[in-house]
Parts: structure tokens; sequence; C-alpha cells
């Protein structure tokens, strides 16, 4: 009985390993089409395809397109100007964050780049973009001090919309506290999970050092990684926290970013939704951001949109309205990232073919 058990045992391991093996193979296969670029591209129109699709189908099912055409020319102009004026003000902000090693016009092109590609790709690729045309453009900045402002950038952001949310959240829970207790919800749990990434990243900075100098290492030089970006990260600390008047003014310029930019998406809103108050909007808008804080498809597609649907279905107005309001927005803002920053990056690949036919060749005698 034994050697019969025996038997079945080794019969059993070996249908186990072979299935293994099979999975594994299969698990590869799954893992090579994957990779492969014309199934990324797919999947990349596809999925834009779909969402496209879907808004497009809603709009025609209420019949959204008539009302877009209600949003007034003046309303256009104004908020194009602002948006402009809200680009520079941006770019203005990151080079301070510089420390005064970057000039306005390359952090204006750096972020305007950033823009761009965030709307057109998915993730946050666009924000891998401005590293690697500031990094190549601006030899004396270090990984170290371009990472280290990116991070400071987007945590101040993150930091200084959820102070609005929370703030307007709060103000709304005076008047109708169960109708904003989920989004206040939400806003606290984001706050939590931002205060834990921060701990996160101050205990086990070498680790996060190991990942960041890995990463690094396919934009930068080998001579650039060898130093410890722990090091430069505290040579940048501690070198933007001295100017402490640089500290606040980064500071009051987010909390305006973020202001005008959440006013912005007001101003659209407003055209379709005249009840509108303008601390809803903000509020809305500032949810919407927060929405795409991870984008997973480009510029938060359908995520954005979303979050205002529901945020502003919960004040009981039209969810059709505020979805042809919002994807409007949408439209016109992405619309200003392409004319913007398309010139800029068409004028940096002609001058990098320039310089590649200049280079001289060397003769071998």
């Amino acid at each position: 009985m034994n050697k019969v058990e025996e038997h079945i045992n080794e019969d059993e391991k070996a249908d186990f390993s072979e299935s293994l093996t099979k999975s594994r193979k299969m698990w590869i296969a799954i893992k090579k089409i994957l990779q492969n670029k014309f199934t990324k591209l797919f999947l990349f129109i596809g999925s834009n395809a779909l969402i496209i699709s879907l808004i497009v189908f809603l709009f025609l099912k209420y019949d959204l397109f008539n009302q877009v055409s209600n949003i007034k020319i003046s309303t256009l102009v104004i908020y194009c100007s602002i948006f402009i004026g809200l680009m520079i003000l941006k770019s203005y902000r990151y080079t301070l964050l510089q420390v005064g090693k970057l000039g306005f016009g390359r952090s204006f092109i750096g972020v305007s780049l950033g823009f761009l590609i965030n709307s057109l790709l998915p993730g946050r690729i666009g924000d891998v973009s401005r590293f690697v045309y500031l990094k190549k453009s601006t030899p004396e900045l270090s990984s170290g001090e371009l990472i280290g402002s990116l991070l400071i950038e987007k945590v101040i952001d993150l930091i200084s919309l959820c102070l609005i949310a929370l703030v307007l959240v709060l103000f709304f829970a005076i008047q109708v506290v169960s109708n904003v207790m989920w989004i206040f919800l939400i806003v606290g749990i984001l706050m939590i999970v931002i205060a834990a990434v921060v701990f996160l990243i101050i205990k086990y900075h070498k680790f996060f050092d190991k990942i960041l100098t890995a990463f690094i290492a396919k934009f930068s030089d080998k001579t650039d990684v060898e130093v410890k970006l722990s090091e430069t990260f505290n040579v940048y600390f501690r070198t933007l926290i001295k100017s402490k008047k640089k500290v606040i003014v980064n500071i009051a310029l987010s909390l305006a970013i973020v202001l005008i930019d959440t006013f912005l998406i007001y101003l659209i809103l407003h055209e379709l939704l005249p009840q509108l108050p303008v601390h809803l909007g903000i509020l809305t808008g500032a949810i919407g951001f927060l929405a795409v804080v991870f984008p997973i498809l480009p510029g938060g597609l359908g995520t954005y949109q979303g979050s205002m649907v529901l945020t502003l279905s919960v004040f009981s107005f039209s969810e059709a309205l505020t979805l042809a309001a919002s994807t409007s927005e949408f439209a016109i803002r992405t619309s200003i990232y392409i004319l913007i920053g398309l010139p800029l990056y068409l004028l940096i690949f002609l001058q990098n073919r320039r310089k590649k036919k200049e280079v001289p060749i060397v003769n071998e005698t």
C-alpha cells in the first residue's frame, strides 16, 4: 500500500509541476504580449476610444452638444487668458524651487511639455519628460535637485487641494451634514495617505534612494548616478529651507495656483449651471483634481468628469449638464496644453536634429 501511495504522490507531484510549468509559460507569453509596443498602443487607443465613445453617446442621448454651444465666447476668452497666466505662474514657481539655478524660459518649456504629455499619455509620464528635458538642457542641475523640486511641487499642490477641499467641506457640513460626509471621508483619507507616504519616505529614505537611483540611471549619466540621491536631496532641502522667504512664497503661490485652477473649472461649470455658487464650484474642481492624482487614462479622462458629476449630484444638480460642462472644460484645457506645448516640442525636436547634423565627422587616417 505504501508503494502505491508513493506512486500516486509522485504522479500528483509530476502533474502539479507540469501544470506549474504550463502556467509559467502562459504567464511569460502574456507578459511578452503586454510588453509589445503594438499591444500597448492598441490598449492605449482602445481605452481612450471607449471612454470618448461613451462620452459622445451620453452627449447625443441627452442632446448636450446644444448645451455646450451656450458657453459664451467672452467666458472662453477670460478662461484662456487666466489659464495662460496660470501657466506662467506655475513656471515661475518652479524656477523658485530650483534656488536660482534655472531660468524662467527653460522652466516654462519644461512645465509646458510636462502638461502636454500628461494630457496625451496615461499615468504621470509628463513629469518624467519634464525631468528628462531639464536634465539634458540644464547640466548644472543634479538629479537630486530635479526630483526633489518635483516632489515638493506635487506634495504642496496635494496639501493645498486637500486643505481647500476640507475647508469647503466643513463649510457645507454646517449646512448639510449628511450630503457631504462621503466627500469629507474621501478628502480625510487622502490627507492620511499623503501624510503616511511622506512619513514612509523619511523613515525608509535609504530604500527609496535605491529605487530612485535605479530609475534615474535610465535617464542620466552614470557619473551623476554614482552620487547618492539622499545626499543631493539633503543638500537641496537644506539650501531651500535656509531661505524662509522662498518657502513662504512657494506655499502662497501653490495655494493661489490651486484656487485659480479650481476657479477656472467653476467658470465653465457656471455657464451651464447658472445656480452653481462659487464655493461649490471650487470644491467640485478640487475633488476633480484629487480624483486624477494618479490618472490611468490621459489627463484622467473619465475619472475627472465622473468625480464632478458625482459631487454635484449630491447637491441635486443635473448630471447631464455637469457632464457636458466638465467635458467642455477638459477639452478646452487639453487644447491649450496642445497649442502651447506642441510647438515647443517641435522646436526642441528640430534643434536636436540640427545639432546632430552639425556634429563634425572625424575622418580616420
